[in-house]
């Protein structure tokens, strides 16, 4: 049909407005296995957005063969120029960077899918959550941000047929014991901020996980925290408590 909203499931009973907007998330593999992953959004002290660059599958072989998840071995073993994402990605890019591709103003509609240029001048998919002042949430990769209304184009459906990469987690095995809320969001940016991880998948149904620090050899800081685990630190700090 024509509707410009066919890439919206209409579960029954429910309206436009009442459907999240959100299709396939990738999912994480069954529980108590390793994935390697980063943190990109944190949206309160305990819950935030990973992507997993390489592909979220079990890395438990390699933890052990490697010794040390490095991203440099990870991506000659699972090149992220093969993941499907990565091409997605790419197409996206050039389709709308096309001179042919006139701007589009619309009048969006809650919780519709869409494609927005970020800040960082690149097209990304998108939720809109506030159709007046145009502010997107990023499917793959968890962040908020306000855009200008000519930087929202329609998505084509054959970018939304690759699931959306950004998985909301929570930290598996605590839970929260701050008073400052912003305090605690703030340090854990400062912890996880450019940093690499592997995790250990705890829940599916909500996602909850343990974040294990990995290092980078040139990089003094992530060789201090090698092999830690930031929801042990998190209680260590008197932000979390074990439960």
């Amino acid at each position: 049909n024509d509707c410009r909203y066919q890439h919206i499931p209409y579960p029954e009973k429910q309206t436009k407005t009442e459907i999240p907007g959100i299709n396939d998330v990738v999912a994480l593999p069954e529980i108590s296995s390793f994935i390697y992953c980063q943190v990109t959004s944190i949206h309160l002290p305990d819950l935030f957005y990973i992507t997993c660059p390489n592909g979220a599958f079990d890395l438990a072989m390699d933890i052990v063969s490697v010794g040390k998840i490095l991203p440099k071995i990870l991506n000659e073993k699972y090149p992220i120029e093969e993941t499907e994402y990565y091409k997605l990605f790419n197409e996206m890019q050039e389709f709308y960077n096309s001179q042919n591709i006139p701007k589009i103003l619309e009048n969006w509609a809650l919780s519709e899918i869409a494609v927005a240029k970020s800040q960082n001048q690149k097209w990304h998919r998108c939720r809109i959550i506030d159709p007046v002042a145009v502010k997107v949430f990023y499917l793959d990769y968890g962040y908020i941000e306000t855009v200008e209304t000519e930087n929202v184009r329609k998505i084509e459906q054959r970018f939304i047929r690759t699931p959306f990469q950004a998985i909301g987690c929570n930290l598996s095995k605590i839970k929260a014991s701050f008073e400052d809320k912003d305090k605690a969001k703030e340090r854990i940016k400062e912890l996880v901020s450019r940093k690499h991880f592997y995790a250990r998948v705890d829940s599916l149904i909500p996602p909850a996980i343990r974040l294990y620090f990995t290092s980078e050899d040139e990089d003094e800081m992530e060789e201090r925290l090698y092999g830690k685990c930031l929801n042990d630190i998190l209680c260590q700090e008197g932000y979390f408590k074990s439960c």
